[in-house]
């Protein structure tokens, strides 16, 4: 596990490569809401890239008094959360779709009023032609 201690400034998620599968396993997932994610090899990877992590509870045992170790037992509970980083990236891609969607609306008015003006220059024409035969 990468337990190196991050900054804002150092996350960057548009360096991020996630495959589509990748991103269907982690979408609408929230952070610190465990999750299940059916396809261990999409988890593997998921966990390579630091996204999420392994949810992990504590077990305490009970204190034997030969024993001198009185730490927890931590274990794994086969689900996963989002990591900061996972966040970030969910937060950047939405933020980048959203960007895409309204650059594709405002592409199609301006063909629309492109074809638009068009069809009234060439009514314009057409109307001037009519007028100079009568």
């Amino acid at each position: 596990m990468n337990n190196i201690i991050k900054t804002i400034s150092d996350i960057h998620p548009e360096e991020y490569y996630v495959t589509s599968e990748q991103y269907k396993a982690i979408k609408n997932k929230k952070i610190n809401i465990p999750f299940e994610i059916k396809d261990e090899s999409i988890a593997q990877q998921l966990l390579m890239i630091s996204l999420v992590k392994k949810e992990e509870r504590r077990i305490h045992r009970e204190h034997n008094e030969d024993e001198d170790d009185w730490s927890p037992i931590i274990g794994e509970t086969g689900k996963y959360i989002l990591t900061t980083e996972g966040e970030y990236y969910l937060d950047y891609r939405k933020s980048k779709d959203k960007t895409h969607r309204m650059n594709e609306i405002r592409a199609w008015i301006t063909l629309a009023i492109a074809i638009a003006g068009l069809g009234l220059s060439i009514y314009s024409i057409y109307l001037n032609q009519f007028i100079n035969i009568k």
